[in-house]
């Protein structure tokens, strides 16, 4: 139990991360003297997610060969540490710069640390938990908006980059006390049929129908969920609202997203995973509902 709590800390970490862009990028676009606009602004947020893609790719890969337990530390001692140097970027480039490198630990993170908590737990429980794992993202973002609202204001934009220090000096030791390491690295090269189950399966009859869906769906999904949460504050300040009340907005979203997190565990659990995932991507309240 230690070592989910633990997995879910970082998990809740990994989503500050990801949606603390979206909560100082007006500061960054006035404040800052970079002479940014919103499409330069754009780019730099897509930097983290450039990172993503690259850690997720490898992610397996990593923790196949070098465990579990050090891949998710790892992937934890990147993000943090990035993000910390964010804070004291002296030029946009270097910033963009700083988070691709923390994206590369945000997105090795989570497929290792639910990969780990997979083996921690009986099969029956493994949907509810991987959800509940994911909770802690819109959690994280949550409490990116929470804080961004007094202490932007009186801090400036770097201080909200300085809250990793929080995963660097607390959450990683206890993730070196706690977390098991449940595969051996050299586990995969034991066992033939293990060899022959790499990512190109995927690729391949059965599972090539199942693989495009999964990936369409998870792509439409993030790019809802992630472009809202860089663009929203940034869009309600534009239209009017106040700092605070932007940030405001984007806490209710990542609420939101907290509540659904909850209510598919145990949807999932009762109703089965898939129809409980057609029925969360078909729900009424949809970007488009806001015209």
């Amino acid at each position: 139990m230690l070592a989910i709590l633990v997995c879910w800390l970082l998990v809740v970490f990994d989503g500050y991360d990801l949606i603390v862009y979206g909560t100082v990028q007006g500061s960054l676009i006035s404040d800052t003297g970079w002479g940014l606009t919103k499409a330069t602004a754009g780019t730099i947020g897509s930097m983290a997610f450039v990172g993503m893609m690259i850690g997720a790719v490898f992610a397996g890969r990593m923790a196949d060969t070098w465990g579990r337990r050090r891949t998710i530390i790892g992937c934890a001692v990147v993000f943090s540490l990035f993000t910390i140097l964010c804070a004291f970027a002296p030029s946009a480039p270097v910033f963009g710069g700083l988070r691709l490198l923390a994206g590369i630990g945000l997105g090795g993170l989570v497929p290792s640390a639910n990969a780990l908590v997979a083996e921690l737990v009986p099969e029956k429980w493994r949907s509810t938990i991987a959800t509940l794992m994911m909770s802690g993202v819109p959690i994280g973002g949550s409490i990116a908006a929470l804080v961004g609202i007094p202490l932007i204001p009186a801090f400036g934009w770097p201080a909200m980059f300085l809250v990793a220090v929080v995963a660097l000096v607390v959450v990683i030791p206890l993730g070196l006390r706690y977390l098991p390491e449940t595969l051996a690295p050299k586990a995969a090269a034991g066992s033939t049929a293990k060899e022959s189950a790499g990512f190109g399966s995927l690729l391949r009859a059965p599972y090539l129908g199942t693989s495009l869906l999964f990936a369409v769906g998870t792509l439409v999904t993030l790019f809802a969920w992630y472009g809202l949460g860089t663009w929203l504050p940034n869009l309600m300040q534009l239209a009017g609202y106040n700092l605070g009340s932007a940030l405001t907005f984007a806490l209710a979203l990542n609420l939101g997203a907290v509540a659904g997190s909850v209510l598919t565990a145990w949807a999932g659990t009762r109703f089965g995973p898939i129809p409980t995932a057609i029925a969360a991507a078909a729900w009424p309240p949809s970007p488009w509902w806001c015209w």
